[in-house]
């Protein structure tokens, strides 16, 4: 077995000195994780700059907040430009041009941000806040450098699929109601290719269910509670660590799903990435 001392790691971010952090936000709404990142900026001017904010449709209340604070926005329309995910699902001709529209949509998206890095600067991290699934040269562009909120608990396995996570994709809190938990919490990964597969950086503090009953309302009155008492704080921990260097990706050492090892500071991480509620 290879000691953690053999591995060879790599900082997601190498901090530099008198330079922030240069963060792109990706959002599709109320903007309460760039709310986060925006406290974090005025706390720690000289560590985190969201340089940046990308929405995919107009007037969200996320990119008002950018616009008051002075951060450039990108605004888009996906929907007009690309069709309604639900819709288009229905059929697999309209799917099939659903995804090549979201890939053609991102490219431009990533044409854009590059004429503004000429103008601004190099974004050195994208933060998802964002309802779309990110593929192609955008994806590729923010290798190891992009990562992404998802409500519910990566770390727990389909014990039917060994090696599979259980709770990825649409909706986590309504499935891990389904399947009895008593609890979610939100994982910050690493964004990679497929749906919900990248490293797990860091997973929040366990928000206990009100009810067990498996209703819509309910699931959604729990999903804005983990907002405030999981997501929020995993996103504060995760993007503070990445700014002071403390993370760092392994050089050629996997999980058995294809997960490279991580590391913050000197501690070899396990699968879960750092439990902040110890």
């Amino acid at each position: 077995m290879m000691l953690a001392d053999e591995i060879t790691f790599r900082c997601i971010y190498t901090p530099v000195a008198d330079k922030p952090m240069r963060v792109v936000f990706f959002v599709s709404g109320g903007g309460g994780n760039l709310n986060c990142g925006l406290q974090l900026q005025q706390q720690y001017p000289d560590k985190i700059q969201i340089a940046l904010v990308v929405s995919d449709r107009p007037g969200t209340r996320a990119a008002e907040m950018a616009l008051a604070d002075g951060i450039p926005v990108l605004e888009y329309d996906f929907e007009r430009d690309v069709g309604n995910y639900k819709v288009c699902r229905a059929s697999p001709e309209k799917y099939a041009a659903y995804l090549t529209g979201a890939e053609l949509f991102h490219d431009r998206v990533l044409a854009d941000i590059r004429q503004q890095e000429v103008r601004d600067g190099k974004m050195d991290l994208a933060v998802l806040s964002y309802r779309r699934i990110i593929r192609g040269s955008l994806l590729d562009y923010f290798e190891d450098r992009m990562i992404n909120q998802h409500p519910g608990d990566l770390a727990v396995i389909n014990s039917e699929a060994p090696g599979v996570r259980l709770l990825t994709g649409y909706d986590p809190v309504m499935k891990a109601l389904r399947q009895g938990f008593r609890q979610t919490r939100t994982s910050t990964i690493m964004v990679r290719k497929g749906t919900d597969t990248g490293e797990i950086l860091a997973r929040g503090p366990e928000v206990f269910f009100a009810s067990q009953v498996a209703e819509r309302g309910h699931a959604d009155a729990h999903e804005q509670r983990q907002k405030v008492l999981s997501d929020w704080p995993v996103l504060r921990f995760v993007l503070m660590g990445i700014a002071d260097g403390r993370f760092s990706l392994s050089e050629g050492v996997f999980f058995s799903d294809g997960c490279r090892r991580l590391r913050y500071d000197s501690v070899l991480l396990p699968y879960g990435g750092v439990d902040i509620k110890k």
